[in-house]
């Protein structure tokens, strides 16, 4: 921009006298929302404003601490391998059972590891909201991938339970709580879960009742996209006509 002598990057525009953007990074993500990928663009990039999320349960329980970490580390480094389009790859955890020293180890893995960013959540509505916003607005970031390791019980999938009698349940996500995901929420996903049980019930399971609600969000895309199309249809059609009636009157006011 000429005016103002500043480059147009995508979300906003840097400003390369100062070596600052001019506005607040619209993903949000850290203390400083007017620096790019974490202020080293060396490592990372976000070309394309889409995420890939690895979700991890808590404290596996019953003498297996870290089943739902270990496979997840592992998923994410397949996941890093297979990253040609540079998306932002996000590991969530689950903060239940996890000692300080626990939570400090994790970071360093994606922070230093993996280069990738972690956030941890302590209720099934903060996932939901990290669902549905993402950083700020998930219309402009959504969710490519979905892989969750955890606990599951016919009608959920249980990011708490710990084989303890009284476990966190407020890290249940329930079929109630596939309602509530927003439809700009995800694009074209593919979703694996590495629960038990969520294919118990049969076409009211778990699994059976994610899949609907993907079909709906996308339904009701297909149904907008099906009708731009036909409307692009109608168009060529009357232009058709119309090309086809001014070549007759042409040919007849040759004669």
């Amino acid at each position: 921009d000429e005016e103002t002598e500043s480059i147009y990057l995508r979300a906003r525009n840097y400003d390369p006298g100062t070596g600052r953007f001019t506005s607040e990074d619209p993903a949000r993500d850290g203390l400083n929302w007017y620096a790019y990928c974490g202020n080293n663009p060396v490592a990372f990039a976000d070309p394309f404003g889409l995420e890939q999320l690895v979700v991890s349960g808590g404290n596996y329980g019953d003498g297996f601490k870290y089943n739902f970490i270990e496979p997840a580390i592992a998923d994410l480094y397949r996941l890093i391998g297979k990253n040609k389009t540079n998306e932002t790859i996000t590991w969530l955890i689950a903060d239940e059972g996890w000692t300080t020293e626990d939570k400090e180890h994790f970071t360093t893995v994606a922070n230093g590891d993996l280069k990738i960013s972690l956030k941890f959540f302590s209720t099934t509505d903060n996932l939901i909201k990290y669902l549905n916003k993402g950083g700020g607005n998930r219309k402009n970031d959504p969710i490519t991938k979905f892989i969750v390791y955890s606990h599951g019980f016919e009608g959920c999938v249980s990011f708490g339970y710990d084989y303890s009698w009284f476990y966190n349940d407020n890290l249940d996500f329930g079929i109630d709580d596939i309602k509530r995901l927003d439809k700009t929420a995800f694009k074209n996903p593919d979703s694996r879960f590495e629960s038990c049980n969520t294919g118990t019930g049969g076409n009211n399971s778990f699994a059976a009742l994610w899949k609907k609600r993907l079909v709906e969000m996308y339904g009701l895309m297909l149904e907008n996209h099906r009708i731009i199309i036909l409307c692009l249809v109608r168009i060529i059609i009357g232009m058709k006509r119309f090309l086809t009636q001014l070549v007759m009157l042409l040919v007849l006011k040759n004669i």
